[in-house]
């Protein structure tokens, strides 16, 4: 047994959750889903309609789920801060996020166009004679296909590693420069769509769905504070899934020791 650090209750050794003040041990958690992680992630668009998600797991220590989990959080905070927050879609992803509800039930969201850059978008609207260029759209616009036949058009590739407590998250495009053709329109659903196939993905489990539930709600409350930078990301994205997997437990005692979720 130890004391939490917060209210001085004495919780389990393993706790990563104090049942009774509510605060996540962020201190403790890496000695619960250990420090190392080396996850892959392709979304692949075909067209506007068709995507494509993979997700491979080179951890030597399998923790799937909050692998994802912190692998969610890491692309959704990049692919805002790309963006800019300044960006009606950013703004608006941000608010679709932060009141999340069922992940498994479509989100629905702001996007531009999917054949205009974004130069191209500003220009005819100061023209003032372009037609409306921001639409919302279902998640379920897209289709998740699992043996794509065609080659991908667009392409979000991302590498997520952590070692020695240092988390790095890289980010590479195919077909996507970022004033490019159609960023408005595949960045906030490449997020959407990824939150939907982790819900689908686990679908019978109460307490992941609830991890990624808190998850899309406390990255959108962090976006919405403006305060990301390209300095704290990481930092950010680790404490917000931490926080997201710890409070998606009725109480400490439902994850006691740690070695399955």
């Amino acid at each position: 047994m130890k004391n939490c650090p917060y209210c001085s209750r004495e919780i389990e050794d393993q706790a990563v959750l104090c049942a009774e003040c509510r605060q996540t041990l962020f201190g403790d958690i890496m000695d619960v889903m250990g420090d190392q992680f080396n996850l892959d992630l392709r979304i692949e668009f075909f067209d506007e309609k068709n995507a494509s998600i993979e997700i491979v797991d080179h951890s030597e220590k399998k923790n799937s789920h909050f692998g994802e989990l912190l692998l969610f959080v890491c692309f959704a905070l990049r692919q805002m801060h790309n963006l800019g927050f300044s960006n009606p879609v950013s703004q608006s992803m941000a608010e679709v996020l932060a009141f999340c509800g069922n992940p498994t039930r479509p989100l629905t969201i702001l996007v531009g166009p999917h054949e205009l850059s974004l130069d191209e978008v500003i220009r005819e609207l100061k023209k003032g004679s372009f037609k409306p260029t921001k639409r919302f759209l279902s998640t379920d616009h897209v289709a998740i296909v699992s043996s794509p036949r065609a080659k991908a058009k667009k392409s979000f590739l991302c590498k997520m590693e952590m070692e020695n407590k240092q988390l790095k998250f890289q980010v590479k495009t195919k077909g996507i420069p970022l004033l490019g053709p159609g960023v408005l329109y595949y960045v906030p659903l490449s997020v959407g769509i990824l939150l939907k196939h982790l819900a689908e993905s686990n679908s019978s489990d109460k307490d992941v769905l609830k991890a990624l539930q808190n998850a899309a709600k406390f990255t959108g409350e962090i976006l919405q504070s403006g305060k990301i930078t390209a300095l704290n990301q990481a930092t950010l994205a680790f404490l917000t899934a931490t926080r997201a997997f710890a409070s998606s437990f009725e109480d400490v005692s439902d994850y006691p020791q740690g070695t399955s979720y």
